[in-house]
C-alpha cells in the first residue's frame, strides 16, 4: 500500500494492487484506492479490476497490456494500452484517448513564438530550389501554421470555457 498527502490541503490518499492470474489467458491487476475530496474532504474508495491482456511478439516471447475497462459516452473502451490515466475530477484510472489527454509533442504551437518564427525567416537563404520549397522554407511555414493554429485554438478553449460557465 502506497500513501501520499495533498501537498496544498494535507489529504491523504493511498493505492494498493494485486496481480490475478487465473490462467494464460485471464489475467487481471485489481486496484484498491482512496481519493480524498479536495473540497469537501470526504473519502471515495475505489476497487476496480483491470484486464490484461498479451500480444506475441515477433522475436519470441510476450508484451502485455492493460485494456482500459471504462465506458465513455455509454460506450466500452477496450483499448489495449501500456498506460493509464487518472484523469483530473475522476474516480477511474482510464487510457488517454479516454481523457482526450494528448503528448506534448503534439502541440508544437504552444512551444513556438512570432520571435521564433522570425529568427527562422532571417536564416533562410533560399526559399525555392528547382521549383519546389527548401526544407528550411518548409520548416517555416509548418511553424507559422502551428502559431496560427495554436491561436485558434486557444480562442476556442476559451470560448468553451465562457459557454460553460453559463
Amino acid at each position: 500500500m502506497i500513501r501520499w498527502t495533498s501537498g496544498w490541503n494535507d489529504t491523504e490518499n493511498s493505492i494498493g494492487y494485486e496481480v490475478s492470474v487465473l490462467s494464460n489467458k485471464e489475467m487481471c491487476m485489481k486496484v484498491r484506492y482512496t481519493l480524498t475530496d479536495s473540497w469537501s474532504g470526504k473519502k471515495h474508495q475505489i476497487d476496480h479490476k483491470y484486464p490484461i491482456v498479451s500480444t506475441s511478439c515477433n522475436f519470441g516471447g510476450k508484451r502485455y497490456w492493460f485494456e482500459c475497462s471504462v465506458f465513455k459516452n455509454g460506450r466500452y473502451c477496450g483499448r489495449r494500452v501500456a498506460k493509464l490515466y487518472l484523469g483530473s475530477g475522476s474516480q477511474y484510472f482510464a487510457c488517454r484517448h479516454c481523457y482526450n489527454l494528448t503528448y506534448r509533442s503534439r502541440i508544437d504551437g504552444w512551444t513556438y513564438s512570432l520571435r521564433d518564427l522570425e529568427e527562422l525567416e532571417e536564416k533562410i537563404k533560399r526559399w525555392y530550389y528547382r521549383g519546389k520549397p527548401t526544407r528550411k522554407h518548409m520548416r517555416y511555414l509548418r511553424m507559422d501554421q502551428s502559431i496560427d493554429n495554436s491561436w485558434i485554438r486557444a480562442f476556442t478553449r476559451i470560448k468553451n470555457l465562457n459557454n460553460e460557465s453559463k
